[in-house]
């Protein structure tokens, strides 16, 4: 479950850079709000990224930034590009339950929206709550069956509720929509191993681990799959 939730995170914070697609020029105060949470996150990740300053320095400034789109949000309530910014943060800073609230907030202004539909099953998963992100899921996936995001989110529910044929379904579809090549043979080796299936799984982490050779979650199962065997 570690591992899926680390891959689902990977998926929801995409959904950051997709909201904020504006130009990054700073612009007055009274700006559009779309501009302002571009300048906003711009700081933002520039102060979570900055070298040769002191980390205490650079975790006050971010959340000083988070603060500021955060209150954005209070000041535009509707505004969907705004709340998921503040929803991705929250996820980020491991505030779950604020996280939770800002889906909910986006899905209630915008029901068809598969990247917060993907961050709040998360969240549900988070609590132990597998049948409410498999509805929530299952709803966006009718509302937009094309969004390989989505199809990873519900394959990972499926899994995780031991639906494992269902899960590789829906993975088949994810990889078929565009999910990276590393993410999908990760996930086939999860379910594999579910299985009892021990080379499937093996031959799955090791796909993984070439297409991408800096995703350790792959490496370390391979690993341990391969000392279980005897093979160097």
């Amino acid at each position: 479950m570690i591992h899926i939730h680390r891959i689902l995170s990977a998926v929801a914070l995409c959904a950051l850079a997709a909201c904020i697609s504006n130009d990054w020029g700073h612009r007055p105060q009274n700006a559009d709000p779309d501009t302002r949470l571009a300048d906003l996150v711009e700081d933002y990740e520039h102060a979570k990224t900055s070298d040769g300053v002191d980390p205490d320095h650079i975790l006050v400034d971010a959340e000083r930034y988070k603060n500021e789109i955060e209150r954005l949000a209070l000041e535009f309530p509707r505004h969907v590009p705004t709340l998921m910014a503040c929803a991705v943060l929250a996820m980020d800073h491991g505030d779950f339950v604020k996280c939770q609230r800002y889906c909910d907030r986006v899905l209630s202004v915008e029901p068809v929206h598969p990247d917060a539909a993907v961050l709040r099953s998360q969240c549900a998963i988070r609590d132990g709550n597998l049948p409410a992100s498999l509805r929530l899921l299952e709803q966006q996936k009718s509302y937009t069956p094309d969004h390989a995001g989505v199809r990873e989110a519900l394959s990972a529910t499926l899994y995780l509720m031991r639906s494992l044929e269902a899960a590789a379904q829906e993975l088949t579809a994810a990889e078929q929509l565009g999910a990276p090549a590393w993410r999908v043979a990760y996930n086939r080796g999860l379910i594999a191993e579910a299985k009892g299936d021990r080379t499937g799984a093996m031959a799955a982490y090791e796909a993984s681990v070439a297409a991408n050779p800096d995703f350790a979650p792959a490496r370390s199962r391979l690993a341990g799959r391969k000392a279980e065997g005897g093979v160097q």
